[in-house]
């Protein structure tokens, strides 16, 4: 019986999303992030005690039990010293520790949980061990590093300075300057400008280290003076949006994606396999996922579930296991975090005296999808929670996408987030060409797909897309038959998918979190497992 513990995250304030996850034989048996633990979101310079101790929990092991614990930096001057004197205090004692390079641990999470024997992998980020993007082959399980980007030429740097330049939250908000991009148009200046910071070739790009400088915090501007003399000042975070700064939004995202088509034009100019697989915080960007898709040189993709830092844990043990001759037993479902039973729902929910009803699977399934018909807002948390940044049907907020206020109520009345974000549909992929163009199979949300019809109000975005979550049966059964039972009512298998929780907070993990957003906003109905509670306002 072999074990490994893949961890993320770190001892520094810039070591973002840490989770840990757990290995058996070469599966993937358990995992979770350490933000729907503690309850801080994006938990920076943190060793995901919580995470490890659910791990070992889960498996019925002690930490005396695990062979190897995998790390996703190689580069830190101590680190294995310091790991190993942090699990000898927080654990009693340390297996053997490895470090992993933080962009072979990308590529590796990529890759292994993909179904392809050979396929191109490229891996973008801000920074990990000195290097921001590479791109890299495998055949046979094998992955070979081609090309190396060293920071600060990274994409995500540049992709983050614009995220600060327009008053978002570095390296936490640049998927709303993804989503600000689409009400943005094209402007000549804008694109010349751009074009100074980032000169993008046929096959490789260079980003002009001028526009960047180095801080020693991420509370600090990280773009220079001479963003401010290109663009004007920058926007501060209370100040409103303008179309000016919609326009920026714009030229950025394109100009990134320009970037990242290069780096595809230099793999499939010399490598012939047309499998893609992505990874890194950038692969985020789901509008650029699908621009590379949309390319003749690729006929088929994968993103993970977790292409960020956090699914490094993943990465590092599945690179480890492959180090060491442990075969791997491909896993590819997100749900691998903590699950509460019915009768801990029941418990929770009498100690705090709440009113509730409980209904039998079909019973349930009838009555969610009909009270998501009638314009009820639904919390919905079932099973094992998702491992990585997005709602996947386990912890989310549900609604109809048919109402033409929907989007508008659920951002103002429930997430108290900006009105411009646009929420996803999660819809059964047998039918779902019926409503989104040319559309690929996409269980994590991490592709955009044209929308095809024009009563989709609530998850069509400002350009006529739509970030999609395609659900089949054997992928999450009872979301699916929630689907379906939505669609036999309304003709229409599609349903508004957002994360339960509010902005700035992690997605929820436990009942009890869940009943905590349910009190706190405008949600209607909120159902844990088979119970359901009501508020009084909306009782029949």
């Amino acid at each position: 019986m072999a074990y490994i513990i893949g961890i993320s995250g770190g001892f520094r304030q810039g070591n973002l999303d840490p989770s840990a996850i757990l290995l058996k034989d070469g599966e993937l048996i358990a995992g979770v992030e350490e933000e729907r633990l503690n309850r801080i979101k994006h938990s920076p310079g943190f060793i995901p005690r919580r995470s490890i101790n659910f791990c070992l929990s889960n498996a019925n092991i002690k930490i005396r039990d695990v062979d190897y614990v995998a790390y996703h930096h190689s580069t830190y001057e101590g680190t294995e010293e310091e790991l190993k004197n942090y699990f000898i205090y927080n654990f009693g004692m340390s297996p053997k520790i490895v470090c992993v390079n933080h962009h072979e641990a990308h590529a590796a999470c990529s890759y292994f949980l993909s179904d392809f024997k050979e396929a191109n992998i490229i891996t973008i980020d801000f920074s990990g061990d000195n290097i921001c993007t590479t791109l890299n082959t495998a055949v046979q399980n094998q992955i070979k590093r081609e090309v190396s980007y060293k920071t600060p030429n990274s994409l995500g740097i540049f992709y983050s300075i614009i995220t600060q330049y327009l008053g978002f939250q570095i390296l936490t908000d640049e998927y709303k300057v993804m989503g600000l991009s689409a009400y943005g148009k094209q402007d000549k200046s804008i694109e010349n400008s751009f074009a100074d910071i980032l000169k993008v070739n046929h096959d490789s790009y260079e980003f002009n280290q001028e526009y960047f400088k180095e801080g020693s915090s991420l509370q600090q501007s990280l773009f220079s003076n001479k963003l401010i003399e290109l663009f004007g000042d920058n926007r501060k975070d209370h100040e409103k949006i303008t179309q000016r700064h919609m326009d920026i939004a714009y030229g950025a995202q394109r100009v990134f994606e320009r970037g990242c088509e290069s780096l595809l034009n230099y793999l499939s100019s010399r490598f012939s396999t047309k499998n893609l697989c992505l990874s890194g915080g950038a692969s985020m960007n789901c509008v650029m996922n699908s621009v590379l898709l949309s390319s003749k040189k690729v006929k088929d993709i994968f993103i993970p579930n977790c292409p960020g830092d956090s699914g490094n844990s993943i990465g590092a043990a599945y690179s480890l296991a492959n180090r060491i001759g442990v075969k791997i037993k491909k896993n590819k479902s997100p749900f691998i975090g903590p699950s509460f039973s019915n009768q801990e729902i029941k418990r929770d929910l009498e100690k705090i005296k709440l009113n509730y009803q409980f209904l039998e699977e079909t019973d349930l399934i009838s009555f969610v999808a009909q009270e998501i018909n009638n314009g009820k807002i639904i919390g919905w948390l079932q099973g094992k929670a998702e491992f990585g940044p997005r709602a996947l049907g386990n912890r989310s907020i549900l609604a109809s996408p048919l109402d033409p206020n929907m989007k508008d109520k659920i951002n103002s009345n429930i997430k108290f987030r900006e009105g411009f974000r646009p929420f996803a549909p999660s819809v059964i992929m047998e039918e779902a060409d019926k409503y989104f163009k040319n559309i690929y199979p996409t269980p994590y949300m991490n592709l955009t797909f044209e929308v095809k019809v024009d009563y989709l109000h609530a998850i069509t975005h400002v350009d006529k897309s739509a970030r999609v979550q395609t659900v089949t049966e054997d992928y999450n059964p009872l979301y699916y038959k929630l689907i379906k039972k939505f669609g036999e009512i309304t003709g229409v298998p599609v349903i508004l998918n957002t994360s339960l929780n509010i902005m700035g907070q992690p997605i929820v993990c436990t009942p009890k979190e869940a009943l905590t957003v349910f009190g706190a906003t405008g949600m209607d109905i909120l159902v844990l497992g088979n119970y359901v509670l009501k508020k009084s306002a909306n009782s029949n």
